[in-house]
């Protein structure tokens, strides 16, 4: 395998400028040694990957049962779609009408029956992502959610719609009929929110950061429900169906 090693050479001055002397192209054979692990790296990263291993492992919250990931809707999809509705209201001090999170952002099959780390949340939701608030028409809602369902359905709270193929019919918020004329404030990620996974037709739209992170707002989530002596539990509830 062919690399490049810069040798840096810099002088320590008053002004401290630091300076490419020279640049070495060689050969660098790797074989069987190199997977042996050396004693005195380990040694240094010992302290923290043990300290790391311990804050992965705290348990949130216990879970009722196995939740999983699917489509057009899910246990795990409701879960988390709640938990992004109900912290960004926390958050932001308002009413969040509905959210949304896209199918493929949830890293994970499933959340399993028993305890939940922080490890598990990092697996689940490992991106940098923040959770901001966008207000939408209902027309525009609607556009939304023909994306959605063209996706196959992706987890959503507050609202629900049938899926006629490629598009979405039947629209509710908060089980009322879509107003085509109403403001509707949404929770979303700033991927999405940025137009990520074909969500062009938000990128208009001035976006209100909560200044947390998605993941950061799940911890939150399940530790607020450990602390009322509950356990995570989410269910089917028809916030997508096909058209028969």
């Amino acid at each position: 395998m062919r690399s490049l090693f810069f040798i840096l050479l810099f002088a320590l001055s008053s002004c401290k400028v630091l300076y490419v002397s020279a640049i070495e192209d060689s050969q660098t054979k790797f074989d069987s040694s190199y997977q042996q692990e050396d004693a005195h790296v380990d040694s240094i990263i010992s302290p923290y990957r043990v300290r790391l291993d311990s804050s992965m492992n705290e348990v949130l919250v216990y879970a009722a049962k196995d939740m999983l990931k699917a489509k057009p809707e899910s246990s795990l999809g409701n879960l988390l779609a709640d938990a992004c509705k109900l912290m960004a209201e926390e958050y932001s001090a308002e009413k969040v009408d509905f959210a949304i999170l896209n199918y493929g952002g949830i890293r994970v099959p499933s959340i399993n029956q028993g305890p939940v780390s922080l490890g598990n949340v990092y697996e689940l939701m490992p991106f940098d992502n923040y959770l901001v608030l966008l207000r939408l028409n209902g027309a525009k809602v609607e556009e939304l959610m023909h994306l959605i369902a063209k996706a196959g359905g992706w987890p959503i709270s507050g609202l629900s719609f049938e899926m006629d193929g490629d598009k979405a019919s039947h629209i509710q918020v908060a089980g009322m009929p879509l107003d085509y004329e109403k403001q509707y404030t949404l929770a979303i990620s700033d991927y999405l929110a940025n137009g990520g996974d074909n969500l062009e037709l938000l990128v208009a739209f001035e976006q209100e950061n909560t200044n947390v992170l998605l993941r950061e707002a799940f911890i939150a989530y399940f530790k607020k429900i450990a602390a009322e002596g509950k356990m995570l539990d989410a269910n089917l509830e028809n916030r997508i169906t096909k058209h028969e």
